[in-house]
């Protein structure tokens, strides 16, 4: 199945939190930057994604396992292609901007709630 959800185009999600099954919730404010993970709170959010179970999966393996310049391509391949909106039941991917941090994917439990 292929995606017309695009991963970059963050306008929706601006000022949304995002509650996971663990309780934890994490937000996007108005000017696009991560909140609720004090390591990357403030980071620059290049994109955003719901994941189902094997995508997941698939991803994962990917960012444990494939060298950092294929990485890149492949991750903004797959993701445009399958990628879905944040909702409740997916698991959430979020990129940030390069010189955000040195670790450019965060991946959350299953969503219960957007907000």
């Amino acid at each position: 199945m292929t995606s017309t959800y695009d991963p970059q185009y963050l306008i929706p999600h601006l000022g949304k939190y995002f509650t996971t099954v663990s309780g934890s919730k994490y937000g996007i404010t108005w000017e696009g930057t991560f909140t609720g993970r004090p390591n990357i709170e403030g980071c620059e959010v290049q994109c955003l994604v719901g994941l189902e179970g094997h995508l997941f999966e698939e991803v994962l393996q990917c960012l444990e396992s494939m060298p950092i310049d294929r990485r890149e391509r492949y991750l903004t391949e797959t993701l445009q292609k399958y990628g879905q909106e944040p909702e409740q039941g997916l698991r959430m991917m979020v990129g940030f901007a390069p010189q955000s941090k040195k670790d450019f994917y965060f991946v959350t439990s299953e969503l219960v709630s957007v907000d």
